[in-house]
């Protein structure tokens, strides 16, 4: 009889299927069915061994049934011993028929051809001989290895074997009825569509793979998805790599080359050629080890291609394939012969999966890739066009290294210059003082061409592969310039930690000499006593870092090259050698030039310096990203250029920027003089006096210095969170739907560690208020930030750059480039008359130069607008020469234009930023003057009106972004000189043009654009003080759209202006002001403030109940809301009599299946959960579920969450295992249709670490627990409830793994941050601490565990109940307490009261009552009732090994005798 599949056909490892147990199956075989088992064992064993006898032997040699090459169940070889030969794929593909499998039709799959390929045994990959730092625990190369087996399920089908067929019951019975006899009947046996071949490539630089390679394997052999996977070495043709084969055309073969592309026959073209050859038959795709965003410095750089194909597991061959519409140029579209694409899949779950669904083809679909060209005949062909060499110095060496390299691999470039080296010594480096770093890190040294590999000396003596010199550095002189930028412990640090390895693995006199090398850096005195013989090729890369360390260190270096150079009997003396200052750390003098690698002891020759025959064109000190020093200031043809790769909302140049050379050349010089993150540069003045042209005239002509350049309105700070999340989404960030409190941390971390760009420009314009402001920076950033403010404050938060008026010489110069014919006198007088002002300069400029106006009658209609200013209220907060030369232009279009002029005056009620014109047309009802009512509702009309707005420079008009903008001061003088009634008018006119732009949906993330457009003008038009119905719309619009996008804080500081303004002219009782007091409650809860929150709830309720009726829907839903506040006090009864009263009217009002009365059952369990009552939770959650299955879909989030539900109620009765299963599904729906972003995914990640610890399995729990604290912190910061309970989870986990002071300091974390939050009587702060106490007691504090669980008993007897699981869990560890305090009576009596009460609320095969005998039996014993004491225990421990496995470790600390803890894990409120 065949045993079937285990359950969801996996092992217990989850890497391979298996058979299910005996006791799976519950078989009862009478005799007769025995008897007959046994006849037809013996006929299906016959059978086999003649099949086996026939069987011809494998392609590589091997026997199927008894080779050498052995596996297990898995696949993995248990004998690899032997390699099969590598064999070379056939020069053509055959073309491949459907074929059925997995119990359905698989269209178009490929059939099987010829006997099966074995499963082979697995060859061993050589590896980088082990250092000192592989014994140091390293964190996962492979970091999502789950997600990337899910992104292979479309792969997992099967189909009927060729080779393996199963007894057929039915069949055979059939035949028994028909002819009489019993003859076993065989059917074939499903097995997996298709086997695999992993080629590891070959090469200096895989090395670094290692741990990557060995863990891809355990991927791809755990995903299920193959029926066998061959994993072999490239074979390079050298004898360095171990040949593995390749298997021939098969038409159920796939083949994947993990490589990084860096070996030489990625260069040479060869490694094409033989791609080209297995392409031609069988599925063959390159998985990168580098991240995509370092392929574009790899010799081959793939090309961006759309792939189809035209069946599953079709050969590359026969796949369409045509140049993106992205693609780069030099697409080799006319190659002959022709050529095939073969995909470069990036190790993460969404570059595998996306080639496994091209692989799988379950419908007809274009895959966007990048993919390599290859073809096997024709020439070799060079994988780039060849360039000319372009030598470089050092010094532009390292600056171009600092531009391309992220912080992180800089920063090993720093320490790799000190010492000799190959990828042994790197990785040290790397584990020992870069912990941080990444594999990858490693490999930008070398696809960034820094390091080479070395020649070799072939005199040198043989010494083991780890202490080989195999790479140097590409330029002469580099060494000392990274030198020059660390610090002298860290160079000392990696002086001492790499030759401690070198003379750890040198053996004899060397490893002797290589240790005295190593002392030189505490005792440079020692560099005479030396011995030179057999460690030059170590020593001489090290004398730079000697030299870098200063003092007695580089006389001790130069002592040494001279004794290599010159041997020991001549020895010149000493000549004075200058040396590089390092950063910090050291003291000495400064070398400007960097010194080359000459011989120690010489003097180098001095740099030219500026002005010098030869002297070289200096570039400002700074990294250009095309290479091309900055223009002169003067320059105005630079205007051409091409904007850096990422640019956005930079302000239209002003062609008619006149002038401010020296300030330009001032701020330029400031910017390159280094890092401006630390401390910005801030352009200061007064108004109008240009600071915001100055900052767009230098971005211009610098934006070819810079890879971003992002201009930030930073007036509000909504205006500057906009701003970034738009940029986190350029920059290529993963930040979901662009919620705020996610996407700005996430942006303001790319730019301050580099990545994807180091060379980074942010303008912050208009930051008026400094706290405000800097909190968007990105500190220490490799970048520059420019701001520019009237506020004088920046002289303490920044570098300030004052910015005045004009000099004469620059208001003459801009009054005659708009006014030709003005001569200097007339020119001087003007610009005397108007203050210099750049502002005023360039209107009365606009004014002469548009109405042709002499100047002298200018200065008369100029002296008269003053003269009235001055008679009627001079301004107080702009120039008075400002408002003068604008009443000038003003008076004209009043006169001319008058809905031009009102049109200026509604705009000025608006923020002083961009109008879209789509609020300004097609408006036929808004409450303005009937001149600017016409134009508004014709767009004939409107647009004359903003050409003469335009021609008098009165705005600026941006025709690309189709927008209006007015000046703050233009706004002012606007302002001032209307009567109160036109005010009014015209500031209800601009609240009537912003309700008609409101989108109507702010909890779409689709509008959230038009929203963050509109609520500048929101703001600043105050229309929060309109009485508009539709006005007060558009304002809670925007409250729930700053609350949904995650800008919590101007969510609550919108939504408290609102509903005290409304509350103080409408009453309490108005409809707008119960809503708006509910959104303020909302972001009051958001942000922690429970107790405001509680109190404005309860009376909003009392209100809305009096006003709207105790069962209307805003009722009903402030009614939810009070019930989360008393969840939040820790009320959870009260809460619970709240909701349930909600539920039973939505029922009855609404239906059982309407969503609100779903959303009210999901809470009403949320209660029961937390009042302990898990069963009836479990019931009413499964009841729930299954009705938005129907209603809303299974993978609907509100679906998902109420599954979650269900897993928690599962876990929190005991069910611990399915649990687990369930959760592992639940977060994978929520990773498939939400994203890994998503919140509540991030919840899942939570809720599974705590299944994953419940179930036994630490190591999954630890790894989850921290991910989830990460993406939680980096959303919501340290004290939101979701990052707590992540920290209080992931401390218990810490504990798991033994390292108790960092649990406890967790613990303390988490215990601290609940008590802040919730206060010191939260049930949720006590659980907390409950947790802790189990800390203390390990660490040895026994007395101070049993004080704390002792308060917290009570504590929780009062909060929750006596019989709460909680409570419970605390006098089961109080138990514990009392045990090992040696208080065995006290111990004994309380768990046995406990144990009575938990099992009576729990269950007597629940963990927490297990817990609890575990903790009396032990007790029992002392006490010398050992007969009561072994019954208990035999009980407890057959009890445990039935609910939770004999594996457990609670099973096995229970048959130990150790005492057990009860941990609580915080539910959601």
């Amino acid at each position: 009889m065949t045993l079937p599949p285990s359950r969801r056909g996996r092992a217990s490892n989850g890497s391979a299927p298996a058979v299910a147990s005996r006791g799976e199956v519950c078989a009862r075989l009478t005799a007769h069915a025995a008897g007959e088992v046994v006849w037809l064992a013996a006929q299906i064993d016959r059978r086999t061994r003649a099949a086996r006898t026939a069987r011809p032997s494998t392609a590589d040699g091997s026997d199927t049934a008894d080779g050498t090459g052995s596996v297990d169940g898995t696949g993995t070889a248990l004998d690899a011993a032997a390699e099969p030969p590598a064999v070379e794929l056939p020069p053509e593909a055959a073309v491949s028929g459907p074929e059925p499998g997995g119990g359905q039709e698989v269209v178009g799959a490929p059939a099987p051809v010829g006997p099966p390929a074995p499963v082979p045994a697995r060859v061993a990959l050589d590896a980088v001989a082990r250092p000192l730092w592989s014994r140091a625990a390293a964190r996962p190369a492979l970091e999502a290895s789950r997600p990337i087996e899910r992104a292979l399920r479309p792969l997992r089908l099967r189909l009927p074997s060729a080779r393996v067929r199963l007894l057929d019951e039915e069949a055979t019975a059939e035949s028994r009825a028909e002819q009489g006899s019993w003859l076993p009947c065989f059917r074939p046996a499903p097995e997996r569509w298709l086997s695999l071949t992993l080629v590891v490539d070959s090469g200096l630089s895989m090395g670094l793979w290692t741990r990557m390679v060995r863990q891809f394997e355990a991927v791809l052999l755990g995903s299920g998805a193959f029926r066998d996977v061959r994993v072999c070495r490239w074979a390079d043709g050298t004898g360095r790599g171990r040949r593995g084969g390749v298997p021939g055309r098969s038409d159920r073969q796939l083949v994947l080359v993990l490589t990084d592309m860096y070996a030489h026959h990625w260069r040479d073209g060869s490694a094409h050629h033989r791609l080209a050859r297995w392409a031609a038959t069988m599925p063959t795709a390159v998985v990168s080890t580098l991240p995509e965003h370092l392929w574009a410095r790899l010799p081959t750089v793939p090309l961006r291609t759309r792939l189809r194909s035209p069946g599953p597991a079709a050969a590359n061959a026969r796949w369409w394939h045509r140049p993106d519409d992205f693609a780069l140029p030099g697409f080799p579209e006319e190659r002959q012969p022709p050529w095939l694409a073969v995909p470069v899949v990036e190790l993460t779950p969404d570059g595998v999966g996306q080639w496994a669904r091209l692989v799988r083809h379950e419908r007809p679909a274009e895959f966007t890739m990048r993919v390599l060209p290859v073809s096997a005949g024709g020439p070799t062909l060079p994988p780039r066009p060849p360039s000319p060499p372009q030598p470089l110095s050092a010094a532009d060496h390292a600056r171009r290294l600092r531009a391309q390299l992220s912080p992180t691999a800089y920063h090993l470039a720093q320490l790799g210059a000190a010492i000799p080296l190959n990828l042994t010594i790197l990785q040290l480096l790397r584990h020992t003082l870069l912990p941080e770093a990444r594999p990858w890190h490693l490999a930008e040294l070398l696809v960034s061409g820094l390091l080479l590999p070395s020649p070799g000396d072939p005199d040198a003596p043989e010494v083991p592969g780890p202490a080989r010199v195999d790479l140097e550095f590409a330029t002469a002189g580099l060494r000392q310039e990274l030198l020059a930028e660390g610090t002298r412990g860290e160079t000392a640090r990696a002086v001492r930690v790499a030759f401690d390895h070198l003379a750890n693995t040198v053996p004899g006199a060397t490893g002797g000499a290589l240790r005295q090398v190593r002392d030189l850096v505490t005792d440079p005195g020692g560099a005479a006593r030396l011995p030179l013989d057999g460690v030059r090729s170590w020593l001489t890369p090290v004398l730079p870092a000697l030299t870098a360390l200063d003092g007695r260190h580089t006389a001790a270096a130069t002592l040494l090259h001279r004794r290599l150079r010159y041997g020991e009997e001549a020895v010149p003396p000493p000549a004075p050698v200058e040396t590089q200052r390092h950063n910090s750390d050291t003291q000495g003098e400064d070398f400007s030039a960097p010194t080359p690698d000459l011989p120690f002891g010489e003097t180098p020759t001095r740099p030219p310096v500026e002005g010098e025959a030869g002297a070289p064109e200096d570039d400002g000190g700074n990294v250009s990203v095309t290479g091309v020093r900055s223009d002169a200031a003067t320059t105005r043809g630079d205007g051409t250029r091409k904007p850096p790769p990422v640019w956005g909302h930079v302000p239209p140049r002003n062609r008619a920027f006149t002038g401010r050379e020296q300030l330009l050349e001032d701020l330029h010089r400031r910017l390159q003089e280094g890092t401006t993150a630390v401390l910005p540069e801030a352009l200061q003045g007064m108004g109008g006096v240009g600071k915001s042209q100055l900052a767009v005239e230098y971005v211009y002509r610098h934006l070819h210095e810079y890879q971003v350049v992002w201009w930030i309105p930073a007036e509000q700070s909504q205006q500057i969170r906009q701003v970034l999340v738009e940029l986190a989404r350029r920059l290529g960030l993963d930040v979901g739907t662009g919620e705020a409190n996610t996407a700005v941390p996430a942006v303001i971390e790319a730019l301050r560690v580099g990545e994807p760009y180091k060379n980074w420009l942010l303008v912050f314009d208009n930051a008026e208020v400094p706290e405000a402001v800097r909190e968007f920076f990105p500190t220490n950033g490799p970048g520059r930030i420019l701001v520019t403010s009237r506020n004088a404050q920046w002289a303490t938060a920044a570098r300030p750059l004052e910015v005045d008026v004009f000099a004469r010489e620059e208001s003459r110069e801009l009054l005659q480039l708009r006014a030709p014919n003005l001569d200097d006198d007339t020119a001087n007088r003007l610009a005397e008359t108007l203050g210099d002002l750049p502002l005023g300069i360039e209107q009365a400029a606009v004014w002469l130069s548009e109405t042709g106006m002499p100047a002298d009658e200018y200065l008369r209609l100029f002296e008269r607008q003053a003269a009235d200013l001055m008679v009627s209220d001079p301004p107080p907060d702009y120039p008075l020469s400002v408002a003068a030369a604008w009443n000038v232009s003003l008076d004209r279009l009043q006169k001319n234009h008058p809905a031009a002029l009102q049109l200026l005056q509604v705009c000025a009620f608006f923020a002083p930023e961009p109008i879209s014109r789509r609020l300004l047309t097609g408006v036929r009802d808004a409450p303005v003057p009937p001149e600017l009512a016409a134009a508004l509702s014709d767009p004939i009309r409107l647009g004359r009106a903003i050409r003469e707005i335009n021609r008098y420079a009165l705005a600026r008009i941006n025709h690309t972004t189709n927008t209006i903008q007015l000046h703050r001061l233009v706004q002012r003088v606007l302002i001032n000189q209307m009567p109160d009634s036109l005010k009014e008018q015209m500031r209800n006119g601009a609240h009537r043009l912003l309700a008609k732009g409101d989108p109507g949906a702010p909890s779409d993330s689709g509008q959230w654009q038009q929203y963050g457009e509109l609520l500048p003008h929101v703001l600043s038009s105050r229309a929060v003080e309109s009485t508009d119905p539709w006005v007060r719309q558009l304002v809670l619009n925007e409250i729930q759209y700053m609350f949904t996008w995650g800008d919590h804080q101007g969510s609550l500081d919108l939504a408290k202006q609102a509903y005290e303004t409304w509350h103080a002219v409408d009453g309490e009782r108005a409809e707008p002001v119960l809503m708006a007091a509910k959104l303020y409650t909302d972001a009051l809860r958001i942000l922690g403030h429970y107790r405001v929150a509680y109190e404005l709830d309860q009376r909003t309720l009392e209100l809305m109940t009096e006003t709207l009726g105790p069962e209307h829907e805003m009722t009903l839903e402030i009614t939810g809301m009070l019930a989360w506040d008393l969840r939040m006090r820790g009320d959870f009864t009260a809460a619970s009599e709240l909701d349930r009263q909600c539920f039973d009217a939505c029922r009855r009002l609404f239906g059982p299946n309407d969503l609100s009365t779903l959303i009210v059952a999901h809470r009403v369990a949320l209660n029961l959960r937390l009042t302990g009552d898990f069963r009836e939770a479990l019931e009413l959650d499964r009841d729930t579920h299954r009705r938005k299955v129907e209603e809303l879909g299974e993978n609907a989030l509100s679906t998902l969450g109420t599954l979650a539900g269900v897993v928690r109620d599962r876990q929190e009765a005991g069910e611990y295992m399915g649990a687990r299963d369930q959760q592992q599904d639940v977060v994978g729906r929520y990773e498939y249709n939400y994203g890994s972003k998503n919140p509540t995914t991030v919840s899942g990640y939570r809720g599974l670490a705590v299944a994953e610890r419940r179930a036994g399995r630490h190591a999954e729990a630890i790894e989850l627990s921290a991910k989830a604290l990460r993406m939680f912190r980096n959303r919501y910061g340290d004290n939101y409830p979701d990052t707590l309970a992540a920290l209080l989870a992931h401390s218990v986990d810490v504990r798991h793994s033994g390292d108790l002071p960092r649990a406890l300091e967790l613990s303390a974390q988490g215990c601290a941050g609940y008590q802040r939050l919730f206060g010191a009587a939260h049930p949720h702060t006590l659980g907390a601490q409950v947790n802790h106490a189990v800390c203390l007691r390990l660490l040895g504090r026994g007395e101070e565990a049993r004080q704390l669980n002792d308060r917290l008993l009570a504590g929780l007897s009062d909060a929750v109940g006596e019989d709460h699981p909680n409570t419970l869990a605390c006098a089961t560890n109080l138990a514990a307490d009392l045990y090992e305090l040696g208080e065995v009576q006290a111990s004994v009596e309380l768990s046995t009261a406990t144990l009575e009460r938990s099992r009576r609320r729990l269950g007597e095969d629940h963990p927490a009552s297990l817990a609890a005998s575990v903790n009396l039996a032990a007790g029992l014993r002392l006490l010398g009732r050992a007969e009561e004491a072994d019954a208990l225990h035999a009980d407890t421990v057959a009890r445990y090994t039935r609910t939770l496995g004999a594996d457990h470790p609670a099973t096995a600390a229970a048959a130990a005798h150790r005492v057990a803890n009860c941990d609580i894990d915080p539910m959601p409120l």
